[in-house]
Order: C-alpha cells, then structure tokens, then sequence
C-alpha cells in the first residue's frame, strides 16, 4: 500500500492553496455521490417488484389465486426479466408463479404462455423451481389435449342430435302424418320441440365450454345433446309405427273405395241401355258419374277418414241408382258388360245361358243379342248371312215384346247398328201393314 507522502500534514490541509492532489479528491467524492444517489434509486425500483412478487408469494400459500395473479401480473409490468438466486432475499420468478396461479384456476392456455416465457428466459431452472417447470408444462398440456377431446366428443353428440332433429322434421312434414303429430300426451310435435331446445342448449354450452375451456360444461354439452339424441329417436321410432298404421288402413281404405266404386261403374254399365233415361234415374246416373269424376280429382293421397267416407258416399249414390233401376238380372249385366269391352261372342254365349224373366229383361236381352250379332257380322266383311238373319230375328223379337221396356242408346251403340235396328224395324211394320191389307 502507498503510505501518504510525509508533505501531506494536518498543517498543510488546512492551507488555501490546492494541488493536484486535492482536485483528484473533490472528483472522487462527486463520483461517489453520484453513484450513491444512482443506487438509492435502483433499490428503490427493486424494492416495489420485490414487494409485490413477494405478496404474490404469500397470496399463492394462501391459496388466493386470483390474488397472487394480480401480484404477478403487477409484479411483470414492473419487471418482466426473472432473475435467479438471491434478488434482495427472495428469488424472482414472476411468469412462473403467475403459471402456477393460473393452473390452479384451470386455466391452463394462459398459464402454458406464463410457463413457456419463464422457461424461455431460463433463469427458473436455476431456482428451487427448476424440477418443476417441465412437469407442469406437461400437466397443462396434457390438460388441455383432454379437454380438446371432451370438446370433440361434445360436438360429435351435437351433430348427432342435429342429424336426429332433421329426420324427424322430415318425418313430421309428411302429410300423411300432419294430423297425428300433435295428438297424445306428450304428443310427437311436444316431444320434438323439447329435444329441440336440449340441441339449442347444447349448442350454447359446447360454444361457452370452449371459449373458456371448461371440461364441466363440455361435457353438460355431450351430455345434452345425447338426451336430445335419444328422444329424437324415440319419436322417429313412434311415427314410423304411426305413418306403418295409417299407410296400413289407407291401403285398407283404398281397397274399400275401389270396389265400391267398381260396383258403381258395372251399376252404370247395366243400365246404360236404359237411355234415353227417365228425368229421375237420368238425374242420378249423371249424379253417380260426377261424384265418381270429383273422387279421382280430389282424393289422391288422401287420409283414410277421408277415404272412408268417399266410400260411403258412392256407396250410398249408388244404391238409389239401383233402386230407381230396377236390379237388372246378374247374367244380363255380365253380358252386357262383355259387349261393351269388346267381347261380342262372350255376351251371345251368356245370353244363351240365361233363363230371364219379365219383358223388360228379354227385350234388353233381344237388343243386346242383335247387337252382339250384328257387330260379329260387320266384324267377317259383312259375309255371314245366318248372322245377319239371327240379328234380324233378334230384332223382330223385341218390338214382339212391345214399346216400354227400354231405349236405343246412341252411347252404347253404334249409328251402323241404330241405323239397321230402326231400318229392320220399319220393315217388319210395313210387312205386317201389308199383310193387313191383304
């Protein structure tokens, strides 16, 4: 060490003059003070981020976790460096104690970017932390890959719902079912309204679970939607069985509606040969003819009420045809029914077979003979004089039997017919004039 220069005395310090070594002190002594003030302010600033990483710290064995991240947080926005080892007693690792804060409120995607940052600047492995940065980085990761799943688990029951939510809405627009979907206690359309909003709650939980990561609602989000799924089913199922029943008594219906109205058009077929009708039976086989035409127009895809009640009415229409009618005899109207489809020999050999009674019967059976006979004989070029021949016969047969019974209709025959029945006619009346007078 230098020993200070023997010159250097209590007498000369106290003199005025000033050397060169008396400046250099002065200097020395305003570095000083410099450094000093510069210091003070530095601890200063180190106090308040100690103060409150150290609040943090109290409020973390408290378990207040709010608490402790507001610390933190204040704690970062004074100081966002970490430093390891001893900082004025305490080590100062806010973005790791924030993470830890944050875990414990299951907030795990903020507390991952705490965490990440801390480890990032790496100054917590350092500290008595340093073990478990890496373990908890994992647990939040792995937390939040779980709550991902729970999240697709949830959407996938939600799509399922939805998917179960347009199957029924379909269902329930068939017309077929329109009427029933309301009936019953609960009804179909209650049921389906309720799995709605479970599908609409889901939504909103799923959308909440999320946002916020929360397994709880998520999984209330599965969870709904899987009840929303299971009473969709349950009403598909019930109106399949409805819409099975109702196509069951339509078809049952339409079977009815059918025959009915079969035996209104062979009602019809009978007593074609009657026109010229009289005005009331006139009347009711136009009446018959409409309700017919109206049915095909107005009933297609009707409900089977509706069907049934279609066949009621033609029913009914067609008894009061019958009864003012008359019933013709059943082989007379088979036979008929055989000429106007074509089938001339099939009416002549059922008229063969016949045993009728009343004239009225024979005379719609002579015309029709003379008719089926003569159409035969148009039929061979006009060739087979025995067909001719019994035609005539057949004709001087029916006006034997006298006027009343029946009229020519222009409908069911044709004018080369009409034309030889009202000829042969006139002949046979000149004939038997003449024979008369002779």
């Amino acid at each position: 060490m230098n020993q200070i220069p023997r010159s250097l005395t209590k007498a000369s310090v106290g003199q005025t003059q000033v050397g060169p070594v008396t400046a250099r002190a002065g200097s020395l002594a305003l570095w000083l003070v410099v450094v000093l003030a510069a210091g003070l302010f530095a601890t200063s600033l180190a106090a308040d981020e100690h103060d409150l990483h150290a609040e943090g710290v109290k409020a973390l064995a408290a378990k207040d976790w709010s608490r402790a991240e507001g610390h933190f947080r204040d704690a970062i926005a004074e100081e966002s460096d970490e430093k390891a080892g001893v900082f004025f007693g305490k080590t100062y690792v806010p973005h790791y104690l924030l993470g830890v804060a944050l875990v414990e409120q299951d907030r795990c995607r903020p507390a991952l970017d705490a965490l990440r940052e801390s480890k990032r600047q790496g100054k917590v492995q350092k500290t008595d932390y340093g073990d478990e940065i890496d373990a908890r980085i994992a647990a939040c990761e792995s937390r939040l890959r779980e709550i991902e799943r729970v999240r697709l688990e949830a959407e996938q029951a939600l799509e399922r719902a939805r998917r179960g939510a347009e199957s029924v809405a379909d269902l329930a627009g068939l017309r077929e079912l329109r009427a029933v979907w309301s009936q019953g206690d609960p009804s179909l359309a209650a049921r389906q309204g309720r799995a709605e909003s479970q599908i609409t709650e889901a939504d909103r939980l799923l959308r909440d679970g999320a946002e916020e990561l929360d397994e709880a609602k998520l999984q209330r989000a599965a969870s709904t939607a899987s009840d929303a799924t299971a009473m969709l089913v349950t009403v598909e199922e019930e109106g399949k069985v409805r819409l099975g029943q109702i196509n069951a008594a339509s078809a049952e219906a339409v079977a009815a509606l059918g025959e009915a109205k079969d035996a209104a058009r062979r009602l019809l077929t009978a007593v074609a040969p009657l026109a010229p009708y009289p005005p009331r039976l006139g009347g009711q086989v136009q009446a018959l003819k409409n309700l017919l035409t109206d049915i095909e127009k107005e009933l297609d895809g009707a409900r089977p009420q509706e069907l049934e009640r279609a066949t009621d009415e033609i029913i009914r229409e067609t008894r009061v045809l019958r009864g003012l009618a008359g019933s013709p005899p059943r082989a007379l109207s088979t036979a008929a029914e055989a000429f106007l489809s074509g089938d001339a020999e099939r009416a002549l050999m059922l008229l063969a077979e016949a045993e009728l009674s009343g004239d009225r019967s024979r005379w719609h059976a002579r015309v029709l003979q003379a008719a089926a006979r003569y159409h035969l004989f148009l039929l061979g070029g006009e060739e087979n004089d025995a067909l001719y021949d019994a035609a005539v016969a057949d004709v001087e047969a029916a006006v034997a039997l006298g006027d009343g019974h029946g009229t020519l209709s222009e409908t069911h025959h044709s004018p080369r017919f009409l034309e030889f029945f009202r000829g042969t006619r006139v002949a046979l009346e000149n004939a038997a004039t003449d024979a008369d007078e002779r």
